[in-house]
């Protein structure tokens, strides 16, 4: 009879430990189910929407964050380069490419809560779509690096993991996008130091 309880307990407790520990760890992730993942940036564009999954609805909650609705825009967060690294506070990177259509769009580094990091005044923490020199062919070329740099700059006072965040207002992008319809910048590393 005891050993019966204890079994019982024993297994609900690995179920419910080990459901729990699923939770946190999906939560956490960087790729959820019900995210548009073009190269490094990933969005959730279902986010704001009573049709988001609930993994979403979670983080969100958890988080005490307020989402664009879907008619509003789309938040395009990355944590790697284009090409797969992670992205370091000592690292100078380049943004380039074109970026889809949007009536406004912003671009900032953020901590792993999604705050933004503010760099030492008066150095620019974030950047916007009337705030850049575009190229001729009306792509951008950004460069996020703790050290100034020529053209548009972004300054990284990141000293920990960091992100960068795409927000698009007004955008064409809705959850039933896929990620072959949609162009996003490249994410380039131009070097670290040590």
């Amino acid at each position: 009879m005891i050993r019966t309880i204890v079994l019982a307990a024993l297994a609900l407790a690995i179920a419910f430990g080990g459901g729990g520990w699923t939770l946190w760890r999906l939560m956490e992730a960087e790729w959820r189910p019900g995210a548009l993942q073009i190269g490094p940036w990933i969005a959730y564009a279902l986010a704001g929407t009573p049709d988001a999954d609930p993994y979403t609805k979670a983080r969100i909650a958890r988080g005490a964050e307020l989402p664009l609705g879907a008619g509003e825009g789309i938040a395009f967060s990355a944590r790697r380069d284009s090409a797969g690294a992670a992205l370091r506070p000592g690292c100078a990177y380049r943004i380039e490419g074109a970026l889809p259509p949007s009536r406004l769009w912003t671009l900032y580094v953020a901590d792993e809560h999604m705050r933004p990091i503010l760099a030492r005044p008066p150095l620019p923490s974030a950047l916007h779509a009337r705030k850049v020199i575009y190229d001729d062919d009306g792509t951008i070329s950004i460069r996020v690096s703790p050290a100034a740099a020529p053209g548009n700059w972004l300054a990284l006072g990141a000293t920990g993991d960091f992100h960068l965040v795409l927000t698009l207002y007004d955008s064409e992008i809705s959850g039933s996008t896929s990620a072959r319809e949609v162009t996003m910048p490249q994410i380039l590393n131009e070097g670290c130091d040590g």
